[in-house]
């Protein structure tokens, strides 16, 4: 049977394989940016480690997130979503030393609430986060 047709002849429109995935990626983007505001995100080290402040854990403390954050914190980055602030002085598994702030552009702010002001196609409500 051809692709997009149901068993008693009827057309199905086919799902995109990649359309949820996108939509993850779409949430994941949004959440890091709305990370990299509050709490914040950090670059330690000559390898520019991304860590996020821990607001718990006293004045300067950081600690660490998934690769996949931190990919997309780069990925931010690298697009200029995200840039590099100043240097700030933070303590991470016990060592103290220097780390540069990540900021959010205006861009970036602008671009997350546009997307949380989109109602679904759908016609539902997304999952609340």
């Amino acid at each position: 049977m051809p692709a997009g047709i149901l068993a008693d002849g009827r057309w199905a429109p086919r799902r995109h394989p990649t359309t949820t995935l996108h939509r993850i990626e779409a949430e994941l983007v949004v959440s890091v940016i709305r990370r990299a505001r509050d709490p914040g995100y950090v670059l330690i080290g000559p390898s520019e480690r991304v860590l996020i402040r821990d607001p718990g854990g006293g004045k300067g403390a950081v600690e660490a997130i998934p690769k996949y954050e931190q990919d997309t914190v780069t990925q931010l980055l690298t697009s200029g979503h995200l840039t590099v602030g100043g240097t700030h002085h933070v303590t991470y598994t016990g060592r103290e030393g220097p780390a540069r702030a990540v900021l959010v552009t205006k861009t970036a702010r602008t671009l997350v609430d546009r997307w949380a002001a989109l109602r679904p196609l759908n016609g539902h409500s997304p999952r609340p986060s």
